[in-house]
């Protein structure tokens, strides 16, 4: 396999690893501290592979495959931040809160006080 294919089979790989472990941590509703015990395996099993990385990472052009998966990481954080933010609640200050108002909502750690009187609805989300 070509170093680039092994490069982004093991990013794809990875993100696909991430994701399942989120939802598993997900459905036994955990707590969220340990979604850290997931960068510490990712960090152990890096550390387990450092000489084959070493290696990897001297071809030109895996450096430059990292180089503009890095480039685009980085782009793309801001835009995924921002996205949460709609037209409708652009200027206005419930845009943040009813969008974590809706997160706490659907993952069932709001507290019973934060609702509206009878309605399953928090308060600024109607």
């Amino acid at each position: 396999m070509p170093p680039e294919e092994r490069v982004a089979s093991s990013v794809g790989l990875s993100l696909l690893l991430i994701y399942l472990s989120s939802f598993l941590i997900f459905l036994l509703r955990l707590p969220a501290a340990v979604h850290g015990s997931i960068l510490l395996v990712c960090a152990g099993m890096t550390f387990a592979v450092w000489r084959d990385l070493g290696r990897l990472l001297k071809d030109r052009e895996v450096r430059r495959l990292l180089l503009g998966f890095g480039v685009l990481a980085i782009w793309a954080s801001p835009c995924c931040r921002s996205s949460a933010t709609t037209p409708a609640t652009i200027g206005t200050a419930t845009g943040w809160s009813t969008t974590s108002e809706v997160s706490f909502f659907w993952t069932d750690r709001m507290p019973a006080s934060f609702f509206r009187a009878g309605t399953p609805f928090p308060h600024g989300l109607l």
